[in-house]
């Protein structure tokens, strides 16, 4: 769980990652913030309401399913008061995700997705990080990027060890890539201060008023709790 920082209407985080199968609710709960985000923040993603608004819940599903991927969420609740009332006990578990982000590994996606070179067994893709703009500054962010680099590290880490490979702290078993609208300077300086690195090139993508620049950070095994 995350605090809010200190201020106005302060709030507790829960961020975990959706279970697969995932359940008709928490499929309908990703599905309302996913479009919402779309909704909301249109500029930052390379697809459109209006085509994901029309996905059936099978494909919703598909999306949350399989291996080699992550999909992170986050609940706010309100914490109790000092007088004992507030958020009661299971309040978080029926409350709308005010956040989300997907972390896939390469080896999960089509090879056509794919740059030349990569390698598919140590490298991973953040795709449709987003937070409600009513809980962002509050870290919430970060705390997501934090929560996949972790499932990262554990993931590159256990298949660096069934190849044979010593794995120590100072050992990079993976790279995180993430791409950002060129013109979104806040959401780029959030990723470079949690450990990201702008990479040289940038790259066209979802039509000629949507520049997106990528950026990337080297997980070592130090990054993995195990």
């Amino acid at each position: 769980m995350d605090e809010d920082t200190p201020g106005a209407a302060a709030f507790v985080y829960d961020i975990f990652t959706i279970p697969a199968p995932p359940t008709s609710a928490d499929t309908i709960r990703y599905k309302n913030t996913r479009l919402t985000a779309l909704r909301t923040d249109p500029s930052c993603f390379s697809s459109t309401y209006a085509r994901e608004a029309v996905f059936t819940e099978e494909t919703w599903r598909e999306r949350l399913n399989g291996d080699g991927k992550a999909v992170f969420v986050v609940r706010a609740a309100k914490p109790p008061s000092r007088s004992g009332e507030g958020r009661t006990e299971g309040e978080h578990e029926g409350a709308p995700f005010i956040g989300t982000a997907s972390v896939v590994a390469a080896r999960a996606l089509p090879s056509a997705t794919i740059p030349n070179g990569v390698d598919r067994e140590a490298t991973y893709f953040v795709f449709g990080m987003w937070v409600d703009p009513d809980h962002r500054g509050r870290g919430v962010g970060r705390k997501l990027l934090e929560a996949g680099v972790q499932w990262v590290a554990e993931d590159a880490t256990k298949a660096a060890l069934r190849d044979g490979q010593v794995v120590d702290g100072s050992h990079i078993v993976a790279e995180m890539f993430l791409t950002v609208a060129a013109s979104n300077q806040g959401a780029r300086r959030m990723y470079e201060r949690c450990g990201f690195e702008t990479m040289p090139a940038e790259m066209e993508g979802g039509g000629t008023e949507r520049r997106e620049v990528w950026l990337r950070r080297r997980i070592a095994g130090s990054d993995c709790t195990r």
